[in-house]
């Protein structure tokens, strides 16, 4: 039995061997890889967010009234990984190569939050100025002239398709939710995201002398009034909030800025519009904000990486199945040869010997044929 267990325990080992191997390939990034471009992109957040007051003092500068300051990243520069210039793959490379980083963004303007459209190339605001801000700090540690390229597109969902993709642009701009989805995967799994850049909690418009001043008001209005639409700028929005609304609420989305958002809701078209940053175009023809009660994070957005093994343009499912199957036939063999042996030992063979009778019998009979043959 003895001999049967260290048959079994070498090529098991040997199967083993095999499988470690076929683990051990090295991982190499795609082309498009997105993960040392985020690394520094959240050193760059977090070394902004831990500089005295500067976030606080961007807040108050630009009147940005319902952000927060959110930590998922602790500010501290020793922690956070910088990679060398001279090893950069994927995406980094390609803006250290080019000068550039192509950044991913829709045209809107919220007074002084930000104003993307006055001037598409040199925007102003809160987060433009964050933006500028993290690019700064990259050209300092790097002692680099890299230089912000905006791509503007016409709804948040082409940006994202756009960043998912990543041949045309390197991320997205610092005030996506992280929150919604992409295409039907949600947003947080299909794409890959950086520090939060900052919390804000959006709030609901009515119109004024609508009676609709509460959330438990408006979810009322909804549920039993005969206007159920309520408006949103992109569907992001939408889905941040959808929680917290009646099942029976019909989200207008696509509404393509904050003026016309404010007017279809001044003018009856829908019970209430979404503004997640500052306040409507005259705000006197609504109500007093109804805040959602929500904080949703906001982030860069990546393409998630898709690496790969050397040597290798498929998964390793193939190699696993086939090292399945060479443990199950193992197996077999070590126990098909367990039991002829054990059966030996036992004096109860699979295969017993002749007998002596039968040996000479058998011989007798041989000997006559030959004799026989002869004559």
């Amino acid at each position: 039995m003895a001999i049967a267990k260290s048959i079994m325990a070498r090529l098991l080992l040997t199967v083993g061997m095999i499988a470690l191997a076929a683990q051990a390939a090295p991982v190499v990034p795609d082309d498009l890889s997105a993960d040392q471009l985020s690394m520094v992109v959240d050193a760059a957040i977090t070394r902004l967010a831990g500089r005295d007051t500067w976030w606080t003092d961007q807040k108050n500068k630009h009147s940005f009234e319902n952000a927060v300051q959110v930590f998922t990243c602790t500010p501290d520069d020793t922690k956070w990984i910088w990679p060398a210039m001279e090893e950069a793959h994927g995406l980094l490379k390609r803006v250290f190569d080019s000068g550039e980083l192509k950044v991913a963004g829709v045209q809107w303007g919220d007074g002084s939050v930000a104003n993307y459209k006055t001037d598409p190339e040199n925007p102003t605001g809160f987060w433009p100025e964050y933006l500028d801000a993290m690019v700064a700090e990259i050209n300092v540690h790097y002692n680099t002239t890299i230089t912000i390229k905006r791509e503007y597109y016409d709804d948040s969902n082409l940006v994202i398709a756009a960043v998912a993709d990543g041949r045309d642009v390197d991320m997205s701009e610092p005030y996506y939710y992280i929150s919604g989805f992409h295409d039907n995967t949600p947003r947080i799994e299909a794409l890959h995201s950086s520090c939060v850049t900052a919390g804000t909690q959006g709030n609901f418009i009515t119109k004024a002398g609508s009676g609709i001043t509460t959330m438990s008001q408006l979810y009322q209005a909804i549920d039993t009034g005969a206007l159920k639409d309520v408006g949103f700028i992109a569907a992001g929005n939408a889905q941040s909030v959808s929680s917290i609304l009646p099942p029976t609420t019909f989200k207008k989305i696509g509404i393509t800025n904050d003026t016309q958002l404010a007017d279809q809701v001044a003018n009856g078209q829908i019970i209430a519009g979404y503004v997640s940053e500052g306040h409507p175009p005259q705000p006197e023809r609504f109500n007093d904000l109804i805040p959602t009660g929500i904080v949703t994070p906001r982030v860069v957005l990546f393409r998630k990486d898709e690496p790969t093994c050397a040597g290798t343009e498929t998964n390793d499912s193939g190699m696993v199945a086939g090292l399945v199957v060479l443990a199950l036939a193992v197996l077999l063999l070590v126990g098909t040869l367990a039991i002829f042996i054990y059966r030996e030992r036992r004096g109860v063979p699979v295969f017993p010997p002749l007998s002596k009778q039968e040996h000479y019998d058998v011989t007798t009979n041989e000997m006559h044929n030959m004799e026989s043959n002869r004559h």
